[in-house]
This record gives C-alpha cells, structure tokens and sequence, in this order.
C-alpha cells in the first residue's frame, strides 16, 4: 500500500529494487511472503532474492 501511495504522490523513482529472503518454512508465512511479492510486482517493483548479488548489481547498473 505504502509503495502505491508513494508512486501516486510522484516520490517513488521509477525503478524500484526489494531485495527479500523468504521464510524457511512452508506455512502461513510462506504465504505472506509470496502475496507481499505478487502485490509488489503488480506495482511494477522488481524483487529479487538478496542472494542473487549478480542480479542486484546488474539493476543499480541499468538504473543508475
């Protein structure tokens, strides 16, 4: 919600990186998790796994 406010009031960049770790478990958290990841990427974020270094990096490049 905040994410969508923020772009409506034009204080978002247009490039938006969530870097996530998901929880170890396959429970209701897990569930969380996965809908917090779809409503981010239907505000046009891109999420990525904090381990994937590579990804993070080549998206700072792009964008900057």
């Amino acid at each position: 919600m905040r994410i969508k406010q923020l772009r409506k009031r034009g204080l978002l960049p247009e490039q938006v990186l969530f870097a996530v770790q998901g929880p170890a478990t396959d429970d209701a958290r897990e569930r969380a998790y996965e809908d917090i990841v779809d409503d981010l990427q239907k505000e046009q974020v891109t999420v990525m796994p904090y381990t994937n270094k590579e990804g993070i990096l080549a998206f700072v490049a792009a964008v900057y």
